[in-house]
């Protein structure tokens, strides 16, 4: 929480710009993160019940966009805020938000676990989220184009064949020269400042329209809470993979939130607002999850 409030700090003295933070969070996308992935998950042992977490990071935003719908019809949303709120709630911020703490708090063991769940929620951001969106934007731009270019972006993420890599070279037992895994562990090091501080500059306290950021907060925050117990129930899950469903679930939603929203001419300024609330509430949630779900 020291380096957000710092970020946050010196954005309002205007030390950094929103700008600045766009540009350190493709340091964090293609150099720190890839890192903590490659190095978490080459030491990964894999089991067949390990690889149904990616389902389930996919599954999680059928329950909550479902809630969110209900929610939306309701209380009667206007139509450019409902279509955020709806295909939001079904992301959660990991990356960005999530790996830092969980890995400091839970241990390798445990984030490979999130990773793993984190490619099914990917999978979710970069196709259904963007469908929904496009069914409450009036454009008439090519909703395949858009698509094929986000699975572009999707397959060519450096997190993601980080991911890959590093449990492939686990398999084979390949280990990198002590100078390239130096570079390595230094820039893994470095990712939880980095993102911390990120976050802080990211943070816009938009507040208006305050009803339907607080509905967006309760469904994303409590409604998370109970499907990821759901979930963890319905699969029969049990220890680091029990812990790293019922904690990702109801994280943040997804930075990419306030990039599809504004491609898509909808209400930016409200999809800023429940980027920066889902945050200030995730941090909150996972103080309280430590406590809940304490490590094993």
């Amino acid at each position: 929480m020291v380096f957000v409030a710092v970020g946050f700090t010196l954005r309002q003295f205007k030390v950094f710009k929103i700008e600045h933070a766009h540009v350190l969070s493709r340091v964090i996308f293609f150099v720190t993160l890839p890192a903590l992935c490659y190095s978490i998950m080459s030491r990964a042992g894999l089991t067949w019940n390990l690889l149904l977490l990616p389902a389930i990071g996919l599954l999680k935003a059928v329950p909550l966009v479902a809630l969110a719908f209900a929610a939306v019809r309701w209380f009667r949303l206007d139509r450019s805020v409902a279509g955020i709120l709806l295909a939001a709630v079904g992301s959660s911020n990991l990356g960005l938000f999530l790996y830092p703490m969980f890995q400091h708090i839970y241990g390798d063991d445990a984030m490979i676990r999130l990773a793993l769940y984190d490619i099914g929620n990917s999978v979710y951001i970069y196709s259904a989220m963007v469908l929904v969106l496009q069914g409450y934007t009036g454009e008439a731009e090519s909703a395949t184009e858009f698509r094929l270019a986000d699975w572009r972006g999707f397959l060519a993420s450096p997190p993601l064949w980080a991911t890959f890599v590093g449990l492939l070279a686990g398999a084979v037992g390949f280990s990198l020269p002590l100078p390239v895994n130096s570079a390595v562990e230094a820039a893994r090091a470095a990712n939880l400042p980095l993102v911390m501080v990120t976050l802080g500059i990211f943070m816009e306290l938009r507040l208006r329209n305050l009803p339907a950021l607080a509905l967006g907060v309760a469904v994303k925050m409590a409604g998370g809470l109970a499907v990821g117990f759901g979930l963890a129930w319905l699969f029969g899950l049990t220890g680091l993979d029990r812990i790293a469903v019922i904690v990702a679930t109801p994280m943040p939603v997804a930075l990419s939130t306030l990039v599809y929203t504004s491609r898509e001419e909808l209400d930016v300024e409200f999809a800023a607002g429940l980027v920066s609330l889902t945050i200030i509430g995730g941090f909150l949630m996972f103080a309280f999850l430590a406590l809940v779900v304490p490590p094993v």
